[in-house]
């Protein structure tokens, strides 16, 4: 199994960006047991927990599967672009960043 934690903090964030005031860090365990001993370090790392809880959430994501699909999205993008010159731009940026 992968597993992942996600921390929410108390309130909106900072401002309206989206994902801001949560963050996520794969973990390098491949159990739970081990995943949840993993889990005070890196809540340590992103600020910690005092007496008045700094977090929201903190969930712990148990994945099976684990897909890239940049490549798929980027695709779908590209088929449905309409400006010819933009479209020669993404399809550069592209191959940049999948190579």
């Amino acid at each position: 199994m992968i597993y992942y934690v996600l921390l929410k903090g108390k309130g909106n964030g900072c401002d309206f960006t989206m994902g801001c005031n949560l963050n996520y860090k794969k973990l390098e365990a491949t159990t739970k047991e081990a995943a949840i001993l993993e889990l005070p370090e890196i809540v340590d790392y992103y600020g910690g927990i005092n007496y008045e809880g700094d977090w929201e959430e903190i969930t712990l994501l148990e994945v099976n599967t684990e897909l890239d699909l940049k490549s798929h999205v980027l695709n779908i993008l590209l088929e449905n672009w309409e400006n010819e010159d933009e479209w020669y731009e993404l399809q550069i940026w592209i191959s940049k960043k999948t190579a």
